[in-house]
């Protein structure tokens, strides 16, 4: 075990997605010192890869692209300064005997906090390679898996794959941009989704139902470039190929077998991987918290509206872990601190900031 010296923060939060954002944000509420630490270099998690992506699971929001909302919570993040640690990879979380935790990082970092959460979601995200039948599909070129730069398809047939919601979003955005889209949206059922699939018809993209993408065919003159695809439609079986510039892939992304973070002691996990905690997000281990994707519990909403639920949950079950800590100092000082720095974004207020 680690021995190292008192905690200097109340709360590390390891993950910046939208659960690790947002319970940055609520822990300034509840006057708890956080630090956020993200691997990546960029904030954001799994909405760095759907920019484009309209997200309708917002309460008290219109509807807004990915890229809106992941500015804004950043932004909202940020409000109670939070010290926020990017491109840092938290190694091990270990708990010691007399009760706070040790977070150690693959640069050498160690951050002692009297709690933790994780909101690691899937991990360090990487989308799930394609598989077909012709080979290492990864070599190519025109082979995409994000639609960071929708202007780069203009003027361009490009074939849109994968998860139903995400390829609709993506084939709307492409749809005035490209000579022609083709879209190939994975089953499931949902009412906002299908009234989009229908109005896309409308606008001339081409939408095959219940079809898969069976393989891929090279360009003769250039091995690592996609000429055309092989698509298998209808309960007959029926294969179609057809010629493309570009393709565009939305599968889901690869998890880890086990949570992204190795810890002392062990946590209890669930036969999928996922971190089993209470109803509050506390895992097997005291102290130790989850939420977001990572996590498995009763009534878990698989939404990203849950996200912020869990991680709202998470924080005030660590506010009340931290005021039942007979080590904790008194609050009286952070509580005049959080309560100018609201006055503060609440009526513009200038007065002086009470240091910690």
């Amino acid at each position: 075990m680690v021995n190292v010296c008192s905690p200097q923060r109340d709360l590390v939060i390891v993950g910046g997605g939208p659960a690790g954002l947002f319970a940055a944000f609520y822990a300034g509420l509840r006057d708890i010192r956080a630090t956020l630490v993200e691997a990546e270099a960029q904030l954001g998690g799994k909405l760095r890869f759907y920019q484009e992506q309209v997200i309708w699971d917002l309460g008290g929001h219109l509807p807004a692209k990915g890229q809106d909302l992941l500015q804004q919570l950043v932004c909202q993040a940020q409000l109670f300064s939070p010290e926020i640690l990017p491109q840092c990879t938290v190694k091990r979380v270990s708990r010691c005997p007399a009760g706070h935790f040790v977070v150690e990082t693959q640069d050498h970092r160690t951050l002692v906090a009297r709690s933790v959460l994780l909101a690691t979601g899937s991990g360090l995200l990487r989308p799930r390679a394609l598989s077909l039948p012709s080979g290492d599909v990864e070599r190519a070129v025109n082979l995409h898996y994000t639609l960071s730069s929708p202007s780069r398809f203009r003027d361009r047939t490009v074939l849109v794959w994968g998860e139903r919601e995400t390829a609709v979003a993506w084939a709307h955005t492409l749809a005035p941009i490209c000579r022609r889209v083709v879209l190939l949206p994975g089953r499931g059922a949902c009412a906002h989704v299908d009234r989009g699939t229908a109005e896309l018809t409308k606008r001339g993209v081409a939408v095959y139902e219940d079809a898969v993408l069976r393989d891929v065919i090279w360009n003769r003159t250039c091995s690592c470039r996609i000429e055309a695809v092989v698509i298998e439609r209808g309960q007959e079986s029926f294969r179609d190929v057809l010629r493309i510039d570009d393709v565009l892939v939305c599968q889901e992304f690869a998890h880890p077998d086990g949570p992204a973070v190795e810890t002392d002691p062990p946590l209890a996990v669930d036969p999928d991987g996922r971190m089993v905690v209470s109803t509050e997000g506390e895992t097997s281990v005291p102290g130790l918290f989850a939420c977001g994707d990572a996590i498995d519990k009763p009534g878990k909403l698989p939404l990203l509206l849950g996200a912020f639920h869990d991680a709202a949950q998470s924080v005030n079950q660590i506010a009340t872990y931290l005021a039942a800590s007979a080590k904790r100092p008194s609050r009286a000082p952070l509580r005049e601190a959080s309560a100018v720095r609201r006055a503060e974004w609440l009526w513009g207020a200038r007065s002086p900031r009470p240091s910690r």
